[in-house]
């Protein structure tokens, strides 16, 4: 077996697939609130499984969970 350091020098390329963010929090009254989630991936994403968890006044525990099932165009 060859010693693989006498070969050359190794290259490797990295890719960085963007995700899913959210890119906008609306604060409305009462219970009345909303996120924007933008979708820089270059396809579609299905986001059953997903859900939105809100930790409201500091707290450590969830005070709400939303499940998602939408799908976010590109």
């Amino acid at each position: 077996m060859s010693d693989p350091r006498s070969q050359g020098p190794m290259t490797s390329t990295t890719t960085v697939t963007p995700t899913l963010f959210f890119s906008e929090y609306i604060e409305g009254s009462s219970s009345n609130k909303a996120v924007e989630i933008y979708n820089p991936t270059g396809a579609d994403v299905n986001l059953t499984g997903c859900s939105v968890r809100v930790y409201a006044n500091g707290n450590s525990t969830t005070t709400n969970i939303t499940n998602l099932t939408a799908t976010v165009a590109n």
